[in-house]
């Protein structure tokens, strides 16, 4: 499977103008699938020739239900370490920012607005205040208070716990 993945991302490669970068996503570890663990995702760079235009886009929701513990401080600086030795520094490009409805290890791709669920307020300013996340755009991923998607109050709430964090808040 992960030869046929490294063949057809590398076609999406081959004919992408220079200038475009690929961000493969981690995910929850549901069903067959690839890219559950950071070993995954560095075996398919590695596969693909480490092109400098792959990166990574981080989900935390799906980092947390993989059992990656980035809500506490230690559990955090566990993850990017593990991160940066099986895919290198450089790749994390993007964070998909959302909570998770499921717990630590659940293996549920499960999104909830940020704060409201299992990675918590207390977690998320965990996560932003970690050096590895200083420079990387946090796009919104959520439910939505209404259901309807990434909203003014989720934005709100990243950014309040951003600037708690002594993060920069652009």
């Amino acid at each position: 499977m992960r030869e046929q993945a490294c063949r057809l991302l590398g076609q999406v490669l081959e004919q992408a103008p220079p200038a475009v970068s690929l961000l493969l996503e981690n995910n929850a570890g549901q069903g067959n699938c690839m890219g559950r663990s950071f070993a995954e995702l560095g075996t398919l760079i590695r596969g693909l020739g480490e092109d400098p235009r792959l990166g990574i886009c981080l989900d935390t929701c799906h980092a947390f239900a993989m059992g990656y513990d980035i809500a506490s401080a230690e559990g955090c600086e566990l993850a990017m370490t593990e991160f940066a030795k099986e895919i290198g520094p450089g790749r994390l490009r993007a964070v998909h920012a959302n909570d998770s409805k499921g717990p630590l290890g659940g293996v549920k791709d499960r999104h909830e607005n940020i704060g409201d669920g299992s990675i918590g307020y207390d977690g998320f300013r965990t996560l932003m205040g970690h050096a590895a996340f200083a420079d990387v755009p946090f796009l919104l991923e959520v439910p939505g208070m209404d259901g309807k998607g990434p909203d003014e109050e989720n934005l709100r709430r990243l950014k309040q716990l951003r600037n708690e964090a002594g993060a920069p808040v652009a």
